[in-house]
């Protein structure tokens, strides 16, 4: 069965390309993006579940008149990919938000913001601030409601928080 989060994005989204780790597609004014999925090393040896990190590469900058503003069919193929995870895996998911260009409190307002409208409590979401050389920047753990160890993902995450996300 097809959720309804799936049907809404299913029909304004960009095509997404299966890519080794995950996805690729591009916008109408020629941006990249690269949605990739990589097994992140958890702290706890009793773990039964795989926690992956979630990036978003966008690989291209072309000159664009609107300022290179990201129309909404760019959020609705991240959410469309993510939902594919969850449709595919049991596992969870570490969303880390960049800090190269000292943007990650407007990445994380974004994303609560996709999170809270869309979520339709399918996903518990865990979260935390982080220091990555000396900047503060903000984490999340995602995973289905329904998750057969959430207890074992609640503790592993505290632990993550506790080491600052390094082992």
């Amino acid at each position: 069965m097809v959720s309804t989060m799936v049907q809404s994005y299913s029909q304004n989204h960009y095509e997404v390309i299966e890519i080794e780790n995950g996805y690729q597609f591009t916008t109408m004014a020629g941006v990249d993006y690269f949605l990739t999925f990589f097994s992140y090393p958890t702290v706890s040896e009793f773990l039964s579940t795989n926690i992956y990190m979630f990036n978003i590469e966008r690989a291209t900058y072309p000159y664009a008149p609107n300022g290179g503003q990201d129309d909404v069919k760019v959020r609705n193929t991240i959410l469309f990919v993510l939902e594919l995870f969850f449709q595919e895996h049991e596992d969870a998911l570490i969303t880390i938000c960049d800090v190269v260009d000292g943007k990650q409190f407007a990445r994380k307002r974004l994303f609560d913001l996709w999170f809270r409208k869309f979520n339709n409590n399918r996903l518990i979401k865990l979260e935390s601030e982080c220091q990555i050389d000396d900047v503060p920047t903000y984490v999340s753990l995602l995973f289905s409601a329904g998750h057969y160890d959430q207890e074992g993902l609640r503790k592993s995450f505290q632990e993550l928080v506790e080491i600052n996300f390094y082992n």
